[in-house]
């Protein structure tokens, strides 16, 4: 039964998500900024960055997707769960 919930998961990297979230603080190359939005397309915590339109030195990989602030996902996955489990 819990499969059918499941059909849509993604398995991540928890050692590189872990790193992000204890920290706070993006980890790639050159940013050490705070992660303080969502990629949507890519289900990958970004700073500011990473969404940069300026595409140089590492910068900008996320400029074209659908982001979000982390508040705003926290609400929309709490609600999708909550929906699951009811039904």
């Amino acid at each position: 039964m819990h499969i059918e919930y499941l059909e849509n998961h993604q398995i991540n990297n928890l050692d590189k998500i872990n790193k992000e979230i204890f920290t706070g603080l993006c980890q790639e190359s050159n940013h050490r900024k705070e992660l303080i939005y969502y990629c949507k397309t890519h289900n990958k915590l970004c700073c500011s960055s990473c969404l940069c339109k300026i595409k140089s030195n590492g910068n900008g990989q996320h400029h074209d997707c659908d982001v979000c602030e982390i508040k705003e996902i926290k609400e929309e996955k709490k609600n999708k769960l909550k929906k699951i489990l009811n039904t």
